[in-house]
C-alpha cells in the first residue's frame, strides 16, 4: 500500500503535522509514504500537485490519499527558476487599493482582481475534478478542510439563478451548486481545534508564543495558531484513523508528537525553523517541487 497526503501548512510545517504522524503510524506497512503539502498553499497548488502525483504514481485501489483543502481566497503561481510561490490568503495584507492592468483588462483595484467569486468557482471546479478522479482510481480517500467553506448560507443564495450574472452575494450559492463535490468526511480541523469567531480570544491566549526564524526580533513573536502535535494526534485518532480502518496511533507516532510538543511548550520562546523537523523533511517530491 501507498500513502499520499496533500494540503497547506496544516499538512506541512516546522513541526510534525497530522500527515507526518500518519506516515510514522503506518511505517513499513506503506511501500511509499509522501507528504505533498506546502505551507501557504492554496487549493490551486494542492489540485496541481495531486494530478502531478497521479502522473508519476498512477493512483489505484491500493493507495490511501488524504486531502486537506484550504481557504479559497489564495492564489498560487509556479515561477520557472524559483518554483512555487504560495503566499497564503490574498486578503491578509497582500492587496492594495491601486488600479492594475493584466491580460488586457484594467482593474479598478487589486481587490477587483482578487474576486472572491472567481476564487470559489475555480476551487470548486478543481475540488470536483480531484474527487471524481480519485473515485475512478478506486483510492481510499479522506477529505477535510482548514475551515468551513460555508458562511451564512441563506435560502436566497441557495436558489440563485445561474443563468444570470453573478453578484457579490452569490459566493455561498456557488458553494451550494457544488455541494456534493466539496462535502468532506470529517470536521474542519481549525474549527474542531477551537479556532472560531466566538472562541478566538480564548484560542489565542492558549497558544505558545513562537518566533519563525533565528535572528527574528522578539517583537515579531506571535501565538502559534496552527494545531500543536498533540492536537494533530487527537484529530487523527478521532477522525482520520477511523476512516482508514485504524483506531489508535502507535507508540512510534505518539513519541514523535511528544518530542515536538515538549519543544514547543517548554522553551520560553521556541524558534520554529530551529526545532529540527525541517531538516528532516527537505527531500524533493515530484518534478515541480522546488
Amino acid at each position: 500500500m501507498r500513502l499520499f497526503t496533500f494540503g497547506c501548512s496544516i499538512t506541512q510545517f516546522y513541526y510534525p503535522t497530522w500527515a507526518d504522524l500518519l506516515s510514522w503510524h503506518f511505517g513499513n506497512r506503506m511501500s511509499v509514504s509522501e507528504n505533498w503539502g506546502r505551507s501557504g498553499a492554496g487549493n490551486q497548488f494542492i489540485f496541481t500537485r495531486i494530478w502531478e502525483a497521479d502522473s508519476i504514481y498512477h493512483f489505484n485501489s491500493n493507495d490511501i490519499v488524504v486531502v486537506q483543502w484550504t481557504a479559497m481566497p489564495r492564489d498560487d503561481r509556479f515561477i520557472t527558476g524559483h518554483g512555487w510561490h504560495t503566499a497564503g490568503n490574498l486578503y491578509h495584507g497582500q492587496l492594495k487599493n491601486d488600479p492594475m492592468e493584466l491580460n488586457n483588462y484594467s482593474y479598478s483595484s487589486q481587490y477587483e482582481w482578487a474576486d472572491l467569486n472567481h476564487c470559489v468557482m475555480r476551487d470548486c471546479a478543481m475540488i470536483a475534478s480531484v474527487k471524481t478522479m480519485l473515485a475512478e482510481r478506486g483510492c481510499k480517500t479522506v477529505y477535510f478542510n482548514f475551515g468551513n467553506f460555508y458562511n451564512n448560507l441563506s435560502e436566497k443564495d441557495s436558489t440563485l439563478d445561474f443563468t444570470k450574472p453573478l453578484n457579490n452575494n452569490s459566493t455561498n450559492a456557488i458553494l451550494n451548486q457544488y455541494k456534493k463535490y466539496i462535502s468532506t468526511d470529517i470536521p474542519p480541523i481549525m474549527e474542531w481545534n477551537g479556532y472560531t469567531e466566538d472562541q478566538l480570544n480564548e484560542y489565542v491566549e492558549s497558544r505558545p508564543i513562537t518566533l519563525a526564524n533565528i535572528g527574528d526580533d522578539v517583537s515579531e513573536a506571535r501565538p502559534e495558531m496552527h494545531p500543536l502535535p498533540f492536537e494533530y494526534a487527537d484529530y487523527l485518532e478521532q477522525f482520520i484513523l477511523p476512516n482508514l480502518g485504524e483506531s489508535e496511533l502507535n507508540d512510534r507516532a505518539i513519541k514523535l508528537a511528544e518530542h515536538y510538543q515538549e519543544k514547543l511548550i517548554t522553551q520560553r520562546l521556541p524558534v520554529l525553523s530551529k526545532l529540527g523537523w525541517t531538516e528532516q523533511n527537505t527531500d524533493k517530491i515530484g518534478w515541480s517541487d522546488d
